[in-house]
């Protein structure tokens, strides 16, 4: 437990200091944007958070990206499935939908809504909707196909029993 503590107390350690010297870089140039080369090592921070699922980190760091530069879905993609993996569906289906906005992963993003609706919400009904979606955007998306015949057969014994 306190290697993890430990672990966690460094990553915001650094995410401190990197904004510290983001902030104190854009001073010294007389910017109040944030330059190309520090939004994507912000970005590769986000990153490395999100595929080691530091969910605080990752919902962290991708929400500061996002009020630096709001027309990127991927931001809003990987925040949104970090909140699905939190539990928080309402931010989760929020996240997710824009990304959709914005033509980002579309099917990918459908089919996460459909996953959140069959095992977070159990509304078999709404998350074939999100399946076939999901297909719409991307036929050949195996995932959703398959997550899409299951929820089918689920529905069906539910109105078998």
């Amino acid at each position: 437990m306190k290697k993890i503590r430990y672990i966690i107390i460094g990553n915001v350690l650094f995410i401190l200091i990197f904004f510290n010297s983001c902030i104190n870089g854009e001073k010294r140039n007389n910017k109040n944007e944030w330059n190309y080369s520090n939004i994507k090592k912000l970005e590769n921070l986000g990153d490395r958070a999100y595929q080691a699922d530091q969910h605080a980190n990752s919902i962290f760091i991708y929400s500061k990206l996002i009020s630096i530069d709001s027309s990127q879905g991927k931001y809003y993609f990987r925040r949104g499935d970090t909140y699905s993996m939190m539990q928080n569906t309402d931010s989760a289906l929020s996240d997710l939908l824009h990304a959709i906005s914005l033509n980002y992963k579309v099917s990918t993003a459908y089919q996460n809504i459909g996953a959140m609706y069959f095992s977070l919400i159990e509304n078999d009904s709404i998350a074939i909707i999100y399946f076939k979606k999901s297909l719409e955007a991307d036929p050949a998306n195996i995932k959703a196909r398959k997550l899409l015949d299951f929820c089918k057969k689920r529905l069906e014994k539910k109105q078998n029993h």
